[in-house]
């Protein structure tokens, strides 16, 4: 309107409240228009938790955990599993997505107490065929909106086909700063 050009950081604040937006409608959608997001899907197959020897079904966090090695990793192949089953093999593969500090949890926790191994390590190294790229986990990948997401504002993992023939987004225009 003044004949000069916006700054690149009024551009890049633009794009980061536009691309934080398009981050919320994919995980819970938009309740206006009805469209559901990824985290609050009411007719998908839904996964419960091995309860832990310490009692309940949480992981806990890394100041006080409520889950051993063994139990998280069970948790994360039991997902993918029921993905994978459920499907009857259509989906090959389950991206795993974790709340951001349950992630932090797995990647520090040791498989067993005279190990190195973590679950995260352990996990990857038993569901992913590095050989061939075949096995039941694409990835695992932390996501912060998954904290809370759940019911009663539980943490929710997700497991999903990373294939985008079967799960995608289509943005009818990309960010375009004008």
């Amino acid at each position: 309107k003044v004949g000069r050009p916006l700054s690149p950081q009024l551009l890049m604040a633009n794009r980061s409240v536009f691309e934080r937006d398009i981050d919320e409608m994919v995980a819970i959608g938009h309740a206006p228009t009805g469209l559901k997001g990824l985290l609050n899907q009411g007719s998908i197959a839904t996964f419960t938790l091995g309860t832990k020897v310490a009692g309940g079904l949480t992981w806990g966090t890394i100041a006080l955990p409520n889950a051993t090695g063994p139990e998280m990793a069970a948790d994360i192949l039991g997902i993918a599993a029921d993905l994978v089953e459920g499907s009857k093999g259509v989906i090959g593969r389950a991206r795993i997505l974790i709340p951001l500090e349950q992630y932090n949890l797995a990647a520090v926790t040791k498989m067993s107490a005279t190990g190195e191994e973590t679950v995260l390590s352990y996990v990857k190294r038993v569901a992913q065929d590095a050989d061939n790229g075949s096995g039941i986990i694409e990835s695992i990948r932390s996501w912060w909106r998954c904290k809370g997401a759940g019911a009663g504002a539980t943490n929710r993992m997700v497991a999903y086909d990373p294939n985008e023939d079967h799960l995608g987004l289509i943005l009818p225009m990309e960010f375009n700063m004008q």
